[in-house]
């Protein structure tokens, strides 16, 4: 289905299937929006589904022009049932294109898109959102069902990968992570992301978890963001973390926390469930130090990673540290510590936007792709 027009609305459709859902029937595009804005694929009352497998594109969007589209509550890359495989070679393409939205924050907006070679690929991308879609599982969020890219960012800017509202955040399980081959400004934020094959979330090509460096100096995707140093973590009936971060001086940062069943092979990340979420600043150094308590209980022996976001570039996660038992009861975050000054603390998760877009696309990323995905096998868990 080719969309060149404006205002569109293409729902309850069968792409690249037999009538039954359960049977190839390809097409090279499931549906491809060229230059066309404010259209809806799928939707988020009943019957809007689409179903959109089988395809070598189950959704591409295209060109500058293509902005303001929904891709909402469809099933990409899975049989009618949202149980089997019947992937598409790329789940959901955004190329070229400005401020388009993947998914939603509400059960009826989540898209499935699972089962593909490539689940979602931003190439060239800017403003896009991704996110309360389940990415890698079957329709229940809960059985492997996995691309074997879950979601790849390549010469992309200013991206957000989940967000800071409620139900924002992906399930992102069962591919290769989130990877960002190229560009900044990629927010991934308050996703569930386990028991992925490499990084929960990859700066760079190589499956490689990237060194901090003094100051935060260094440059390359996502700016190679510093990724928090967790010093301890305490369980019990309330959470209490402790850690430092070095990164670029006198800049608020976003560190989220997660709680993960294992750890990575890699010793460092995943995120499997979202704690919370807290704000510092550094100093004039680059240093900040942090103590957070949380109301979430968790168990001794389960491991606790973080993140970092500054200007929406997300660094990797960091090392896992062990839950020690400890901690009391408590309501809300009852403190946080930053550089040893008490803040207020916040009942939930930071709000901030980022909607800065920039509009630009390079024929390096065509190569970065290729590269990347020559790289991988095909992979199931």
């Amino acid at each position: 289905m080719w969309v060149e027009g404006n205002g569109n609305v293409i729902e309850g459709n069968f792409i690249g299937t037999d009538v039954m859902g359960g049977t190839a029937a390809p097409n090279n595009h499931g549906v491809l929006v060229l230059d066309g804005s404010d259209n809806r694929i799928g939707g988020v009352n009943g019957g809007a589904a689409n179903l959109l497998s089988a395809n070598e594109y189950g959704v591409e969007i295209a060109g500058t022009g293509a902005t303001g589209n929904l891709v909402q509550g469809n099933l990409i890359g899975t049989d009618a049932t949202g149980t089997l495989d019947l992937g598409n070679s790329t789940g959901v393409w955004i190329l070229a294109a400005p401020s388009n939205v993947v998914g939603g924050d509400t059960v009826q907006e989540r898209n499935v898109i699972s089962g593909n070679s490539m689940g979602i690929l931003l190439q060239g991308a800017t403003g896009t959102l991704v996110q309360g879609n389940f990415i890698g599982t079957d329709v229940t969020g809960t059985i492997a069902l996995g691309n074997s890219d879950g979601v790849v960012i390549a010469d992309a800017y200013q991206n957000t990968i989940g967000g800071t509202a409620p139900g924002a955040g992906n399930i992102i399980a069962f591919n290769a992570g989130v990877r960002v081959l190229a560009g900044t400004g990629n927010g991934i934020l308050s996703n569930s992301i386990f028991s992925n094959a490499g990084l929960g979330i990859e700066l760079g090509i190589f499956d490689l978890v990237t060194p901090n460096d003094v100051g935060d100096a260094d440059g390359g995707p996502n700016n190679l963001q510093n990724f928090p140093v967790l010093t301890s973590a305490t369980g019990g009936s309330s959470t209490t973390i402790a850690g430092v971060l070095d990164t670029v001086a006198n800049t608020l940062v976003r560190v989220e926390f997660f709680t993960n069943s294992a750890c990575d092979t890699s010793g460092y990340g995943e995120g499997e469930t979202f704690l919370g979420a807290m704000d510092v600043t550094t100093d004039g150094g680059g240093h900040a130090s942090f103590v957070v308590t949380f109301p979430a209980a968790i168990a001794a022996g389960e491991f606790v990673t973080a993140t970092a976001t500054a200007d929406n570039n997300t660094s990797e996660f960091s090392q896992c540290v062990t839950a020690a038992d400890g901690a009391s009861a408590v309501g809300g975050i009852v403190e946080v510590h930053i550089n040893a000054e008490p803040l207020a603390a916040d009942s939930g998760p930071v709000t901030r936007g980022f909607a800065a877009l920039l509009a630009a696309a390079s024929a390096v990323s065509v190569a970065l792709v290729a590269v990347a995905f020559r790289a991988r096998r095909r992979w199931r868990r």
